[in-house]
């Protein structure tokens, strides 16, 4: 019987240290670097999925970890010897598994990643086809019973032996994405793309030599020890490398994908990296567009303005929780056709429901090209005048009392405190949210204001209550 530690399976995903040659698994005990993950251990979780969900067929691939091949092999015979069909993709985006579950409407897609966390991690995502939207299977929605099911290992003993196939999804892919748009109308951009060595290369690239465009490319081999930087764009020391091909390049703005490739993040020469409150306005044009008085969703972290501009294109927006399991679930509460997270995760009804790591640069090349304005005044006119902080990552001991020690110094007239992710704090003169983040241990700050200095003012309040 193999020992599965139950802190693999979290609210989004399954994650832990893969490669065997570390020697910090005890990191945190409150995140994936407290637990292993081996080929022996997701052979069973493969065995859990099977028995839990009962799917016929599933499809499924991998990202550029080194550990990822093995892993895959690992689930994929599992789900076999359960008498499940296996599609196998190989090495792919993250999309790519959530596009083929629902094109090719597979039961269950898995994909072999532990997104932009650190080379030593890997880890699975679960999706399922469910009445034309690709799901999540996370906390709520069947990790519970996959987790009870690998711990147990009394698993059912079946005659039939599952069938397997490899399958290129290549040209389907592209033509589904591409025929959102003309791309003979978009304009002659110069454009600096980092792959980061991990996926997006190989999922993107054939789209990208169809497009009228310059390209730079950066990194685009896959390789999994990262050798440029870490897989993840929201970080400044992972963009240097971009930021100085723009300026060498003389080009238009770039683009940075993290390892699994389902976040994309846009540079600006003048603004640095965009957030998702910096781009998740400036997509709403072509979202609202395709789909009048839509209701989109939105998470605390995300500008105001966001809102006001969704008022102005006549939509409206409800509050998700950040993490994509919650986001798409208040997507089919809503029958919402987009949403978006701070850390450049867009979720579009064109994509079943999912992340796109492609979507919006083809949305924000057309927004270029018909408007003739440049990315930094689509992104300052949908703005319009806020600033916006980003991520703030602070190490906190007890998160739980640094909430509460917050909560009572700005709990005042004129603050408006909500507790839907976290902490939420609004008045006249700025907003904040903070929260404990899901995937690293750290809260996660977030501050906007028109002003600066009120900006930089309340920060350092907020560092100087909670570090306390």
């Amino acid at each position: 019987m193999i020992e599965i530690d139950p802190k693999l399976f979290r609210e989004l995903d399954i994650r832990g240290v893969a490669d065997p040659s570390s020697s910090y698994c005890l990191k945190d005990d409150d995140c994936a670097y407290s637990v292993k993950i081996t080929p022996e251990i997701v052979t069973v979780i493969g065995k859990a999925i099977a028995q839990a969900i009962k799917p016929e067929k599933v499809v499924l691939g991998y990202d550029a970890r080194n550990t990822s091949p093995k892993l895959s092999e690992s689930i994929k015979n599992a789900l076999l010897e359960s008498g499940v069909d296996v599609s196998v993709i190989g090495l792919c985006a993250t999309d790519q598994v959530y596009f083929a579950v629902g094109y090719y409407k597979y039961d269950l897609g898995l994909m072999i990643t532990a997104s932009h966390a650190e080379k030593i991690l890997n880890g699975i995502k679960i999706a399922k086809y469910k009445d034309g939207k690709v799901m999540p299977v996370a906390k709520g929605s069947g990790m519970e019973e996959i987790k009870e099911l690998a711990i147990a290992q009394n698993f059912e003993q079946l005659d039939r032996h599952g069938m397997e196939q490899q399958i290129d999804i290549g040209d389907d892919y592209q033509k589904y994405i591409l025929k959102h748009f003309d791309i003979n109308s978009f304009k002659s951009l110069n454009i600096v793309f980092d792959a980061g060595n991990g996926v997006a290369g190989v999922a993107y690239d054939d789209i990208i030599n169809l497009l009228p465009i310059t390209a730079n490319r950066l990194n685009f081999k896959p390789d999994g020890d990262f050798p440029s930087h870490e897989p993840d764009p929201m970080i400044e020391a992972n963009i240097e490398q971009v930021k100085k091909e723009i300026t060498d390049r003389r080009a238009d703005f770039g683009v940075a994908w993290d390892g699994d490739a389902d976040r994309i993040a846009i540079i600006s020469k003048k603004l640095g990296v965009l957030t998702g409150s910096h781009i998740a306005p400036v997509l709403l044009d072509w979202v609202m567009k395709r789909h009048p008085h839509a209701t989109v969703i939105d998470t605390p972290p995300m500008t105001l303005a966001f809102h006001e501009k969704i008022k102005k294109l006549n939509g409206k927006v409800e509050y998700s929780r950040v993490g994509n399991s919650n986001i798409k679930i208040k997507m089919e509460e809503f029958n919402s056709p987009f949403a978006a997270e701070e850390a450049d995760h867009f979720m579009f009804e064109e994509t079943y429901s999912c992340e796109s790591g492609i979507l919006p640069l083809l949305i924000i090349i057309e927004a270029i090209s018909n408007t003739e304005k440049t990315l930094e005044e689509l992104v300052e006119e949908s703005l319009d005048g806020v600033k916006i902080s980003g991520d703030i990552n602070i190490e906190v001991a007890d998160k739980h009392k640094a909430l509460m020690r917050l909560e009572n110094e700005y709990l005042a007239p004129g603050n408006t405190i909500l507790h839907s992710d976290g902490l939420f704090v609004k008045n006249d003169l700025f907003h904040f949210n903070i929260r404990a983040s899901l995937n690293d241990p750290v809260m996660r700050l977030n501050i906007e204001s028109k002003s600066e200095a009120v900006m930089k003012h309340e920060e350092e309040n907020i560092r100087k209550i909670i570090e306390t």
